[in-house]
Parts: structure tokens; sequence; C-alpha cells
């Protein structure tokens, strides 16, 4: 097997779009990244990403919106999405995590979208992210965003902007979720 040894130092901000595309390529080989002491948590990131196997699309796209790249960021929560139905698919046992997984990277995908402007895909992300896993609503993403603050804040649009139909789907949606479950870091 071809070892691919990436030695780096303060690469927080790019080290996960290497790693994306060196995931991209179709040779099997082992990714070993060797961080200098970095003071930016290159290292840290490294070892997340590391241990987040399949998931590692989404730490990328999380890196892609602090860039400000909407595109990038919406294709890779993609790509993590159709991995972690893979994941599913191949072993029930990832089921429930691929779910909740899945569930994140739909809110990730309506907050860039919500940024963008493109409220009506914005929303039906945010509901199909509820409708997975509704359990997720508090969770913080690597931004430190949770769905339920998405929610609110394109809530928050639809109704000040006449979208009153949206507007109340949304609503529903959040009315339909226990209240403890939009509460952030509750545990």
């Amino acid at each position: 097997m071809i070892c691919v040894v990436v030695p780096t130092y303060n690469e927080a901000q790019t080290l996960p779009i290497l790693l994306e595309g060196l995931l991209a390529l179709p040779e099997e080989y082992e990714v070993l990244v060797v961080d200098d002491a970095s003071p930016d948590r290159t290292a840290e990131l490294a070892l997340a990403m590391a241990a987040e196997g399949d998931s590692g699309s989404t730490a990328v796209a999380e890196q892609y919106r602090r860039l400000r790249r909407p595109d990038a960021a919406l294709e890779a929560y993609q790509r993590s999405m159709a991995r972690w139905e893979e994941a599913a698919k191949g072993d029930v046992r990832h089921a429930e995590t691929a779910r909740a997984a899945i569930a994140l990277a739909r809110a990730g995908r309506a907050r860039v979208l919500y940024q963008q402007g493109r409220d009506a895909e914005a929303l039906e992300e945010m509901l199909a992210s509820f409708q997975g896993s509704p359990e997720t609503a508090g969770t913080r993403d690597g931004m430190g965003v949770t769905p339920g603050e998405t929610a609110q804040m394109l809530y928050a649009r639809l109704k000040t902007g006449g979208q009153a139909e949206a507007a109340a789907r949304l609503e529903a949606a959040l009315r339909a979720i226990d209240p403890e479950l939009l509460r952030p870091d509750r545990e």
C-alpha cells in the first residue's frame, strides 16, 4: 500500500480541503499527517477528521463555510450525506448515527442556502433535517450553530418577508419537536 505523508504547520484552514481531495482519488493508500506543533489546532483537526472517518466531508463543508465558498460547502455536505447513507446500508448498526449525521448535514446545507437567500431550498433542507432526526435540533455543528438556531433565523425571515405559508410549515415543525431538544448544549 502507498503511504502519503502530509507535513503540516498552521494548516487548519487548508488541511480538510487537501484531505478531501486525497479521499477522492481512486487509488487505495494511507495518509499520514505529520504536524510540527502548529499553534492553530492543525493536529487536533487532523485527529478529529481521522476519528470521523466517513463524516470527513462534514468537516470539509464547515471549512468551506469558513472560507465563504458556499457552493463547495453544499457539495461537501451532499457527499457526506451520501457516505452516511452508504454506511447505514452496509451495516444497520450505523443507522441511528447515520440518521443524525445526515440531519446535521442537512441543517448545515440549510444554513448555507439561508445565507445565499435561497429560502425555499433552505426550508426543505431544514424540514428534512427535523424529520430525519429531531434529536439533533440542539446539537452544535463544527461552526457552533444548531439546527434549531438556523430554523429560528429562517423562520424570522420567512415571516417578515411575507412568506406566511412557508413560515407556518417551519413553525409547525419546530412545535413538533420537544423544546428540550431545541436547547443547545443539553446533556
